[in-house]
């Protein structure tokens, strides 16, 4: 089954990077570069999952999991960062056990999160 993903992160390099990874292990990819147009997205679009770049200064983001919830209550959802888990678990905490890699890592990695949740 092809998963259909939002990837929302404002870095440029790795996000294109990332979808790029995800596309070469059959994923469809639709790249947000900012968490207004994420939400947008969300409102249009169905997805299977989403992949959120996090930051504990910016709080931005809780918008888009807000927007995900209302508009697609099953939608699987990963959070990204480039700060370690200890330093975003408090932020964390409101949005339940969701899977969290921190920057750089593989778009396999990704890939095995959603394929293990759709044969589940």
């Amino acid at each position: 089954m092809r998963n259909r993903l939002l990837l929302v992160d404002p870095e440029p390099n790795f996000r294109r990077s990332l979808a790029i990874g995800l596309r070469q292990n059959g994923c469809e990819v639709v790249e947000a570069t900012s968490y207004s147009e994420a939400e947008t997205l969300l409102r249009e679009n169905v997805f299977d999952g989403l992949i959120l770049d996090i930051e504990p200064v910016f709080l931005d983001w809780q918008g888009v999991i807000e927007s995900a919830a209302f508009n697609q209550p099953g939608i699987r959802i990963v959070f990204t960062s480039a700060f370690n888990y200890s330093e975003m678990y408090p932020f964390l905490l409101e949005w339940g056990e969701k899977p969290f890699f921190v920057k750089p890592f593989d778009g396999s990695e990704v890939v095995g999160f959603f394929q293990s949740e759709a044969v589940a």
